[in-house]
Parts: C-alpha cells; sequence; structure tokens
C-alpha cells in the first residue's frame, strides 16, 4: 500500500471476517489465509474498519448460513461489550421489499467500505505478483444500491451491467480461495500491466468488482 517499512503481516481479506472455530464447531474456516506484508498503518490501525466491513458484510440479504452464524457470534459478542455498535443497522434505515420478501437496508459508509475493499483488492494483486498496484481502483456492488438519489435507478442499472461484464469476463476462470464459503475471487490483468480487474465474494451472497481501467469501465456501462 505505500513504501514504508513492513512490520508484520497483513490477511487479505482481514482475518475476522473468517469465522474461529470455536463460533462454527466442526468447519476450519481459516484454512490457508492469505496474507501480504504491510506496514502498522496498513494493518493493525484499521482493525476498527475491518470490524466496520465485518458488520456490513454479514447482514446482506442473500448471505449464506455462515455469514448469519457469524453475526449471531462475533458480531452480537462486539455489540454486547460496546453496545454503540448497534448505531451501524440504524443508521437511515429503510423498508424495502427484495426478492418478494420485506427487510430493512441501512445506510452505510460507502468511503470507509470502499476503502477497505480496495486495500484487499491491492493485497490480492500483490499476493499474486509480488508487486504493488499504483493505480485508482474503483469499487462497484450490485448489493450496496443508492436508494435516495434521483438517479438512483441509473446508478443501479450500470452497476447491474459492471456485473455481467465482470461474470462474461471470469467465465472460464477458475475461483481463488481455499474457504470458499466466506471468501473467493477472481482476477484479471492485461498484458500491458493497464488493467486490474478483481471479482469478489464474500459469504457467497456478497460480489464486488474492483476495476482499474477507465476503457474497461466505459465498456461496462
Amino acid at each position: 500500500m505505500c513504501n514504508a517499512p513492513a512490520t508484520g503481516d497483513e490477511h487479505v481479506p482481514p482475518q475476522c471476517l473468517f469465522p474461529e472455530k470455536k463460533d462454527i464447531p466442526g468447519l476450519n474456516l481459516r484454512k490457508n489465509l492469505i496474507s501480504v506484508s504491510a506496514c502498522d498503518t496498513h494493518n493493525s490501525k484499521k482493525s476498527k474498519d475491518d470490524e466496520y466491513l465485518l458488520f456490513v458484510l454479514v447482514t446482506h440479504f442473500d448471505n449464506n448460513p455462515i455469514a448469519f452464524h457469524h453475526f449471531a457470534s462475533k458480531s452480537l459478542r462486539a455489540i454486547t461489550r460496546r453496545p454503540s455498535l448497534i448505531s451501524i443497522y440504524e443508521n437511515e434505515t429503510k423498508d424495502i421489499v427484495l426478492n418478494g420478501q420485506m427487510t430493512s437496508a441501512f445506510k452505510i459508509n460507502r468511503t470507509r467500505i470502499d476503502r477497505e475493499l480496495d486495500h484487499i483488492a491491492r493485497g490480492l494483486y500483490f499476493h499474486e505478483f509480488e508487486r504493488p498496484w499504483t493505480k485508482r481502483i474503483n469499487i462497484h456492488s450490485p448489493v450496496m444500491f443508492a436508494l435516495n438519489r434521483a438517479d438512483a435507478d441509473s446508478i443501479s442499472r450500470i452497476i447491474q451491467n459492471m456485473a455481467s461484464f465482470a461474470s462474461m469476463l471470469f467465465n472460464r476462470t477458475p475461483k481463488k480461495g481455499d474457504n470458499p464459503e466466506v471468501f473467493w475471487y477472481q482476477l484479471y490483468t492485461a498484458p500491458d500491466k493497464n488493467s486490474l480487474v478483481v471479482k469478489m465474494c464474500f459469504y457467497q451472497g456478497v460480489e464486488v468488482i474492483a476495476l482499474s481501467n477507465l476503457k474497461l469501465e466505459e465498456n461496462a456501462k
């Protein structure tokens, strides 16, 4: 992420996203976690942002049961210790109908979430090629809706197009990650090293596309 000396290793994605054995007995969901060298600023000092990412990801409507168990164990333990954390789920809530079922949406801090997802994409690139990706990365996800904007429908349509573009790009690319119930990814970089696309999936429900190429982005639109 930067030119500072490495002080340790950082898990990519953060280790807190992967449930411990005590929370889901009989399953080892921390097998061969990816880690890269990192400085203190880009590792331990962002632990609260890692926790925020976890709190947001595990509540998605279409996640697998692993996410539900992780929320019911790790997230609720944290809320019990620090009741103020419940405010994350009370931020500008709105009742919505999704896939024919009534549920609620809450406002997330996109700057904070996108920064975390940007770090993960860069970490995966470094893991694959042992060199940093220094260009700008834009984050897109079909599960992060723009509900309260006049152009919400247009934004949602563009994001869906991004998701379709990524699906076609990675149609024959194997998914990587030894704990796919929690996280898997696919990565594409062009031979000229000017393009990067990373498709990530958390808890088999939250798909994210990290895109670093304006031309590719325009084509996806």
